[in-house]
């Protein structure tokens, strides 16, 4: 074995605490007592849920109500697999002047993401290819390209 190596090994161990080297030492009792630990305290979270069920709920309604945006950007995460951060859709939100790109009307109520180019015509998730609208231009726009809806927007305007 190379000299060198032995050392790095040795003062390696002796700079970890003593808990540590315990736990390394004795790594099957160590993950025994954290499953007697976590049993111990998952049924002390069941009984204070149980306990305390309405403050749970209230305290997460009241969550909710402040972080609408947070929420609406981490569902639209899970459903489409993507990872836009808050920061990402207030730079997005700031830009468009926190209005419709279509209607121009506020976005204060919410607003959906929408691809520029959908991706079933081969838009990606790009930040790029996204851009806020409200519900009633992203529901009535479907699969059209952002080109293609202008002019039926126009259309419905004018009739």
């Amino acid at each position: 074995m190379i000299e060198g190596l032995e050392v790095i090994k040795n003062s390696a161990w002796f700079g970890l605490d003593i808990k540590t080297r315990y736990r390394l030492k004795n790594r099957e009792k160590e993950l025994e007592r954290q499953k007697k630990a976590n049993l111990l305290n998952r049924g002390y979270q069941i009984e204070y849920r149980k306990r305390n069920s309405e403050r749970i709920k209230e305290r997460r309604r009241l969550w909710n109500e402040r972080n609408k945006r947070l929420l609406q950007i981490k569902n639209y995460n899970y459903r489409n697999g993507t990872e836009f951060s808050a920061k990402d859709i207030d730079i997005l939100f700031t830009s468009q002047g926190g209005v419709c790109t279509y209607c121009r009307e506020p976005l204060m109520d919410g607003f959906h993401i929408d691809h520029i180019l959908p991706k079933k015509r081969g838009g990606t998730n790009n930040l790029t290819n996204i851009h806020l609208v409200c519900k009633r231009c992203n529901l009535s726009k479907g699969a059209k390209t952002h080109e293609e809806y202008l002019k039926y927007f126009e259309e419905i305007l004018n009739d």
